[in-house]
């Protein structure tokens, strides 16, 4: 968030939030679909996209506060004297807008041109959108349709890259960054405790969804001599986009090497009262009884195109 000294300008009627500008200013970082606020103490004024179109610059002796949430792919933060933001010039951020007010799962990059003192917003016209439950994920640059997908049966992993194949003519994917595993670990855990009726098979206390990732062969028992077999250096990832994956191993996984197991492919195990996260499971697997695990499910998607970001 940069907070600086402005008022809305042109704008739609906004929504007032009963909370002090500090509370606004979490809450709207928190909310994909926010991008700025403006202080009404002892209320807040909120703008999503479609509410505000240009913002006035003021001194600060106006006591009129703004803040922009903006999604900087830089790593570092700007001092006040070269925030690119409080400069003529312009600024790119997005907003994600979901289905339960938009019907379509939306990904909405814009620009902020401050000149003449008056910040413009300008949205991608079209957006990029997909359908539920797909949600659309930045991924190297390119904007894809990104799912954790349930099954009404227990499948395996062959059945699950065939369904992924054919539904999205990709492979298995995998989570490319920290934010696609946490999609997958939130999504993994509304199936296990408020699953929509059919989406998964009932009387399981465990689910699993298959990831990109197989066994190499020199990370077969006996271990080749020198082959690094820890974590993700003993799988072969084939999700252009996620070749160094972002995976949770839970405690002590992947363990098929050491137990001599064919526990060969990845996979998330969401499950209530223990540790969730990432695991090695035999590939042709799709109900283990002793751990009333069902492999319900896949991580897929499809390209939509390049992020108009960069």
């Amino acid at each position: 968030m940069v907070v600086t000294c402005g008022k809305p300008l042109q704008a739609s009627t906004p929504i007032i939030l009963n909370i002090t500008f500090d509370e606004c200013l979490q809450t709207c970082w928190a909310d994909s679909n926010c991008v700025v606020i403006y202080d009404t103490t002892p209320t807040c004024s909120y703008y999503s996209i479609e509410l505000i179109t240009t913002v006035q610059k003021l001194p600060k002796s106006s006591g009129k506060r703004v803040a922009f949430r903006l999604l900087m792919r830089n790593k570092t933060c700007s001092n006040e004297d070269n925030e690119p933001i409080l400069r003529d010039g312009t600024v790119k951020s997005d907003v994600l807008q979901g289905y339960e007010k938009y019907t379509v799962n939306k990904y909405v990059p814009y620009n902020i041109t401050l000149k003449n003192d008056v910040w413009t917003f300008s949205p991608r016209d079209p957006p990029y959108f997909c359908f539920p439950p797909l949600i659309p994920i930045r991924r190297n640059n390119v904007i894809w349709c990104m799912g954790l997908l349930s099954s009404s049966d227990c499948i395996n992993r062959t059945q699950a890259a065939d369904v992924c194949q054919k539904s999205f003519q990709q492979p298995l994917a995998g989570p490319a960054n920290a934010a696609e595993y946490e999609y997958i670990q939130t999504t993994g855990m509304n199936f296990m405790n408020n699953p929509s009726p059919g989406s998964v098979p009932s009387g399981y206390s465990m689910l699993g969804f298959w990831l990109d990732g197989t066994r190499k062969p020199d990370c077969y028992y006996p271990q080749k001599a020198g082959a690094d077999c820890s974590e993700n250096n003993a799988f072969s990832f084939l999700d252009t986009n996620a070749q160094k994956p972002f995976l949770n191993w839970l405690p002590d996984q992947p363990d098929g090497l050491w137990r001599q197991s064919n526990a060969d492919c990845v996979y998330f195990v969401a499950r209530n009262g223990y540790a969730i996260g990432i695991d090695d499971m035999t590939c042709s697997i799709r109900i283990y009884p002793e751990m009333s695990l069902c492999m319900v499910g896949y991580y897929c998607g499809s390209l939509l195109g390049p992020d108009t970001w960069t």
